[in-house]
C-alpha cells in the first residue's frame, strides 16, 4: 500500500486535509456573500434576489431575500 500521508513540513501537510471525506461540504463553508455572487452570476447578473434565494434554498441552503438584496447591494 502506497503512503498518502505528506512528508511533516511540506506544503501538503500544512494546506491538506488528513480526512478529506469529513470535510464539510464547500457550500456549508463560503459566506452566504460568496454564494449570492456565484449563484448571480451562474443565474444571470440581473437576477433578482428572490430568484437568487429561490435558487439557494432549491440547494438546501437557508437564504432569505432580505438578506440576498443585501448582499447585493454591497460592491464585491
Amino acid at each position: 500500500m502506497a503512503n498518502t500521508q505528506p512528508t511533516p513540513g511540506s506544503p501538503e501537510s500544512h494546506w491538506g486535509s488528513r480526512d478529506p471525506a469529513h470535510q464539510p461540504p464547500r457550500d456549508a463553508v463560503l459566506g452566504l456573500k460568496r454564494l449570492v455572487i456565484e449563484t448571480r452570476d451562474r443565474l444571470d447578473p440581473a437576477a433578482t434576489p428572490e430568484a437568487i434565494a429561490d435558487d439557494l434554498r432549491s440547494r438546501g441552503i437557508a437564504a432569505d431575500p432580505a438578506e440576498v438584496a443585501r448582499c447585493c447591494a454591497e460592491p464585491y
